[in-house]
């Protein structure tokens, strides 16, 4: 076995106590059950053994073995051709040596689970062509014991595409004993997408070139990325809605400067997400951290229909709120439409405009074009994205156009694009969230948005979630998105001075918990590992940048960042 001087030598006899006894009940039976699961990660003491070979060939490029639910990841093992090996179990990772640079290996991989306690996760390795030994290992070149799940694990899958012939002899089983004579599993792999072209991008000369990220510690590669060495932020925190026992839900924010004040908006629902009822809310702020009492926007529409808060609209000196009606559950299919609602400041109340669009929902506000027009991206009830054109004459006359087809293909699902103008002045990049990978989609236009360079992927990652930019007044762009493809939290701050290549990144400070008991235990999973922060949106006001955010889906929060600060991790 590869032993590297940094690696961890613990006894594990209380291990192997913990295998008898759970041999004694399972036999040498393999750990595949009737109800298709290797293992439940919430169950104590039950473990899953896995083990496979690794090649390199000079690609240089990592090997990626993930053990998930069927979608969704828990487990990661990641391997570089410089030997360096990372485990992930959800929420926490483990790096270092565990091979010679370039050189293949066999690796032996041992989960326990525990109901109440983290999980472990232990990893060694061996020399590829000898056989593993006859006796489990009772030495561990990596142990990660800090991350936790409740999940069930029941599927490989390996990553980039490239490595589809690189990771094989892979087998699973529930016991040391009947690993060794388990069938192999190379033919029932997931293989994920493969990796992108990292060239520079240009919206004219290179439109599918897909850096996008350049790191100084860990350059373009998004997959060695370690979010717990990221730098923190600072920032001031508050609160601007809780959730309750009878309104849980509490999503899609949006913030907007008008008349003096900090406005907030957001879909506010009985259940988590898109049911009937659910209406949009707002609140009010001088300074963006204390918040008056949240009221109706506009309750709930028509029986078995609900409204998502879709963005505000600064338009003409007024302040719009957008709102989408959809047939309840979910927005896709029919019933969708996009509506307005224009503030009446002299009668303090929402005024109905009336629909902008049927068939529509979009995704931010619109924002003006190099040409003087507006444009927002569209979603219509089958999923597919396109842009709309126009607003300039009446909020409600516009031009729709085509971007790009929810079943793009090339493991390429694009959702909740976000646009803006390069530093040139008139080429516009186009962001996407991609539900078919872990990583941002992009496109190009360099005619006002009407047409667009074909979806490529990035190098950027992502862990499925609605992201948001803003180009400062200091002339760099600002994203804050959940960067870490695993899960939504952090929710991280990246620089880009181009817009084209992000070469910072930090964590937002958000404070792991919310001391309120009432409001804890109204909240799904409470104060615990599974805390997500999602769905930013972003301004600039008086040198400071203002983020909200939904946390868990059943409480909005706003930060506040000084510019100053947010240089601080430009430096060198």
């Amino acid at each position: 076995m590869f032993q590297p001087g940094s690696a961890h030598r613990r006894d594990v006899r209380t291990f192997q106590l913990t295998a008898l006894l759970l041999g004694l009940a399972m036999g040498l039976l393999s750990v595949s059950s009737a109800r298709g699961a290797w293992i439940d990660l919430g169950d104590e003491g039950a473990e899953m053994w896995m083990t496979a070979r690794v090649d390199f060939t000079g690609d240089g490029q990592p090997r990626v073995i993930a053990l998930t639910t069927g979608s969704e990841t828990r487990v990661s093992l990641r391997f570089d051709d410089k030997g360096v090996g990372r485990l992930w179990l959800y929420g926490h990772s483990v790096s270092g040596p565990i091979a010679k640079p370039g050189e293949p290996f066999k690796l032996v991989v041992k989960i326990i689970s525990h109901a109440k306690a983290p999980d472990m996760l232990l990893l060694a390795t061996y020399p590829a062509d000898e056989p593993l030994p006859t006796e489990e290992p009772t030495e561990w070149t990596l142990i990660n014991d800090g991350g936790d799940s409740r999940a069930n694990l029941s599927q490989i899958e390996i990553s980039p595409a490239q490595s589809r012939g690189h990771i094989t002899q892979v087998r699973v089983a529930g016991t040391w004993a009947s690993l060794l004579r388990s069938p192999l599993l190379d033919d029932t792999l997931k293989v994920g997408p493969e990796a992108p072209d990292i060239s520079p991008a240009d919206p004219v000369k290179n439109p599918t070139g897909g850096l996008m990220l350049d790191l100084p510690a860990t350059g373009k590669d998004m997959g060695a990325i370690d979010y717990d060495k990221l730098p923190v932020l600072k920032a001031d925190h508050s609160i601007v809605s809780l959730g309750s026992s009878e309104w849980k839900f509490r999503l899609h924010n949006y913030l907007a400067w008008h008349d003096g004040r900090f406005w907030c908006i957001w879909s506010h629902g009985p259940q988590i997400e898109e049911f009937a009822t659910q209406h949009v809310q707002y609140s009010t702020s001088k300074d963006g951290l204390n918040w008056t009492e949240p009221k109706v926007l506009v309750g709930p529409p028509k029986e078995g229909f609900g409204y998502i808060a879709r963005g505000l609209w600064l338009r003409d000196g007024e302040l719009i709120a957008l709102a989408s009606m959809f047939k309840a559950p979910g927005y896709a299919g029919g019933g969708l439409s996009l509506h307005a609602f224009r503030w009446n400041g002299d009668d303090n109340r929402w005024d109905h405009m009336g629909m902008v669009r049927d068939d529509s929902m979009n995704n931010f506000a619109p924002k003006k074009l190099p040409d003087g027009n507006w444009m927002m991206t569209r979603r219509s009830g089958n999923r597919d994205v396109s842009v709309m054109i126009g607003g300039v004459k009446a909020f409600d006359q516009w031009e729709v156009l085509p971007l790009a087809s929810y079943a793009a293909g090339n493991k390429a699902r694009p959702e909740e694009p976000y646009w803006y103008i390069l530093p040139d002045g008139k080429n516009i990049v186009g962001l996407f969230r991609n539900n078919g990978g872990k990583d941002l989609l992009r496109a190009f236009s360099t005619d006002n948005g009407r047409t667009w360079s074909p979806l490529v992927h990035t190098n950027f990652p992502d862990a499925r979630s609605k992201f948001n930019v803003v180009h400062t007044t200091r002339g760099y762009y600002v994203l804050i998105s959940n960067a870490n493809p695993m899960r939504r939290n952090p929710l991280c701050l990246s620089i880009s001075k181009d817009g084209l290549v992000y070469t910072r990144m930090g964590v937002l400070p958000i404070p792991a918990r919310i001391d309120k008991d009432d409001w804890s235990l109204n909240t799904n999973h409470g104060d615990s590992l599974y805390e997500s922060f999602q769905y930013p949106h972003v301004i600039e006001h008086d040198g400071s940048l203002y983020i909200a955010y939904s946390r868990r889906k059943q409480a909005i929060e706003v930060l506040r960042l000084s510019l100053d600060d947010v240089e601080a991790i430009l430096k060198p």
